[in-house]
Parts: structure tokens; C-alpha cells; sequence
């Protein structure tokens, strides 16, 4: 085998270890997203359910706490 050609498998092994590692990387990130658009989309029902007054007591439903 010529030093062109062992320089040659050596060079695509790395690459090859190196493709390897981005396509994790990118598995990885492609789940974080995932995981933030699911929480954006229940912060953003939370939201609407706030700006409807659903969650929001009027004063005189509002009783102390006990220690009052």
C-alpha cells in the first residue's frame, strides 16, 4: 500500500468519525427542539387562558390566607 493511499483511508476513517459525531450532535438538538416547541406551545395556551380571565379570581372570591 502507497503512503497516498493509507493517507488517504486515514483522512476518510476521520471524517467518518467525524460525520459520525455531527449526526449525534444534530439528533441531540433536533430533540431539545422538540421538547421547547412543546413547552412554547402549552406557555402559549397558558397565555390565552390568562388574557381570558379563565385563571384569575375577582377580589371578592379572593379570601385571605388563615394567618390574617
Amino acid at each position: 500500500m502507497t503512503d497516498d493511499t493509507q493517507n488517504l483511508e486515514e483522512l476518510i476513517a476521520h471524517l467518518q468519525q467525524e460525520l459520525a459525531a455531527l449526526n449525534d450532535e444534530m439528533y441531540t438538538q433536533q430533540q431539545e427542539i422538540k421538547r421547547l416547541n412543546v413547552e412554547i406551545r402549552y406557555l402559549n395556551e397558558k397565555m390565552k387562558s390568562l388574557q381570558n380571565g379563565d385563571e384569575i379570581l375577582n377580589p371578592a372570591d379572593d379570601t385571605p390566607p388563615p394567618h390574617y
